[in-house]
């Protein structure tokens, strides 16, 4: 038998009223140590792994004092640098400990469900752990008014990366106070699938489905709200639009102008980072309703900004913008443009080395005239279709000619 020693709990106590003291505390462990040197056995089994000493009960709760006299509670016995302290909270049963319980606690402070999940902690994160056979959840909370954090502190840094619930502004926060961090989402083994470096550029790294619309906020004209940049094969380049269902795709551009003849919107084409061709789409001549618009279409032969070529108008026509000299035309391909003859706007055709005006109608005298100039040779042909109607009529005596005046 062990003897009964003489420092024990000698003051009164009252269910949340006295406080708490290091002293009290351990006058009652030392009250345990003797009930155990009286019985002569340990109430703590002893460990199954030599050589590991017996365990006081009375050594799982201890208090004492820090290098600054701060009170301490400790509820742990530290065996060795493999079994250091850890506290288990949680069911405990009064038969025989149940099979799903651990023989020691599986983290620093190991809370515990009455029957266990049976998985193991990563040893990089078993300082708490948190343990169930069904849900598990660690819960924080505040007033409606307050915030819920979680810290992650680094080196002299107490607030590297936080999780952090603003109850007042009903705001989530994710992120970090570090100047060069990052976030980074992983998916399956480990992936990378989202990265939002420190200048908040955003990376997915993987395809991206969108259940309904994708929004995009303002941006400079340098920088556009949208932009699309990828090294591929021509065949696996830029975007792709399709409906799963029935109905026809839509590239819907809008814009509030307020003026006649303003662009409401533009799709660009360009070469290495030059603007070389553009398709526009442009309000009508009449703003009060805002119901009509044109289509006119750039295209760029030097290093200037593209130069309108003609344009779909608002009625219907088809309209071409005149240029300086035949623009000539590729094996296989014929062309019709607009050129500038005396001051009038003509429409040619230009086929091969072949170039006809259309309509040929004279603008010195009005009459019907046929031009046309081969460019290889430089030949030019006028036919003067009317005068040679008029010299045929006189020879038959028949009519063959009918022309009216605007006059």
């Amino acid at each position: 038998m062990g003897s009964y020693p003489g420092n024990v709990y000698d003051g009164s106590w009252t269910d949340y009223v006295t406080p708490l003291s290091y002293v009290s505390l351990n006058q009652r462990d030392d009250e345990l140590r003797a009930i155990e040197e009286a019985l002569g056995t340990y109430l703590v089994p002893i460990p199954p792994t030599p050589p590991l000493e017996p365990i006081h009960l009375s050594d799982y709760l201890r208090v004492d004092t820090d290098t600054v006299a701060a009170e301490h509670l400790f509820l742990a016995h530290d065996q060795d640098d493999e079994h250091p302290s850890a506290v288990s909270i949680g069911y405990v049963s009064v038969d025989p400990p149940p099979a799903a319980a651990p023989a020691r606690p599986l983290g620093t402070l190991h809370i515990r469900d009455t029957n266990l999940s049976g998985a193991t902690p990563s040893e990089d994160a078993d300082a708490i752990v948190v343990d169930s056979y069904g849900d598990s959840g660690i819960s924080l909370l505040f007033d409606d008014v307050g915030v819920g954090s979680v810290f992650f502190g680094a080196g002299n840094n107490d607030d590297d990366g936080r999780i952090q619930f603003n109850a007042d502004t009903a705001a989530f926060h994710l992120g970090t106070s570090n100047a060069s961090g990052s976030f980074v989402l992983k998916a399956g083994s480990e992936q990378a699938a989202v990265t939002i470096d420190s200048n908040k550029d955003a990376t997915l790294h993987g395809d991206v489905t969108f259940g309904e619309e994708l929004h995009i906020g303002a941006a400079t004209a340098a920088n556009r709200p949208l932009r699309m940049l990828r090294n591929s094969p021509d065949d696996d380049a830029g975007a792709s639009f399709k409906n799963t269902g029935t109905e026809a795709v839509h590239l819907d551009f809008g814009s509030n102008r307020t003026g006649t003849g303003q662009a409401l919107a533009r799709i660009y084409g360009r070469w290495d980072g030059n603007s070389v061709a553009q398709i526009a789409f442009m309000s009508g001549t009449v703003a009060t309703n805002k119901d009509r618009g044109e289509i006119t279409f750039y295209t760029s032969r030097t290093n200037s900004n593209p130069l309108e070529r003609g344009r779909v108008g608002e009625d219907g026509g088809l309209f071409f913008k005149s240029v300086s000299s035949n623009p000539g035309v590729d094996t296989d391909y014929a062309a019709i443009y607009s050129k500038d003859a005396s001051g009038v706007s003509h429409i040619y055709v230009e086929a091969g080395q072949d170039v006809t005006a259309i309509p040929p109608i004279s603008e010195a005298d009005g009459e019907l005239v046929f031009r046309s100039q081969n460019t290889r040779t430089g030949r030019n042909v006028v036919i003067h279709v009317e005068r040679f109607v008029r010299r045929v009529e006189e020879l038959t005596g028949k009519s063959l000619l009918s022309k009216s005046d605007a006059a």
